[in-house]
């Protein structure tokens, strides 16, 4: 028996995102796997073939675009550079303004020395 790593044999498919597809997946590849599995008198070779049909359906099916997703090219990164860095500011002016409030007050940030 030739293995090509850990997991030679095994699907290494994860299922779709969302979650009603997620069941049904769940639920067919479980009959797929009771029906088909070696351990009951089934075949290996047309278990995992029909559990790597499965799943390429359903990755049909949770992706409309196939394989012609968009990238993420460099606008997407900058605009997430953007974004921590505008997040990051309101962190500032947030603890700032904390730090003005009176002590007695909700939202308040002290601190003091033990």
């Amino acid at each position: 028996m030739s293995t090509s790593g850990p997991a030679a044999g095994r699907s290494t498919s994860r299922g779709p995102d969302d979650p009603v597809l997620r069941v049904q997946w769940l639920r067919e590849r479980r009959a797929v796997i009771r029906d088909h599995h070696p351990d009951r008198g089934g075949d290996p070779e047309a278990m995992r073939s029909r559990l790597e049909e499965l799943d390429a359906r359903y990755a049909r099916l949770e992706s409309p675009l196939g394989d012609r997703r968009p990238s993420a090219g460099p606008r997407h990164r900058q605009a997430g550079r953007v974004a921590r860095k505008v997040r990051r500011g309101l962190r500032t002016m947030r603890r700032a303004g904390q730090a003005r409030i009176p002590r007695g007050w909700p939202g308040s940030r002290r601190y003091f020395d033990l």
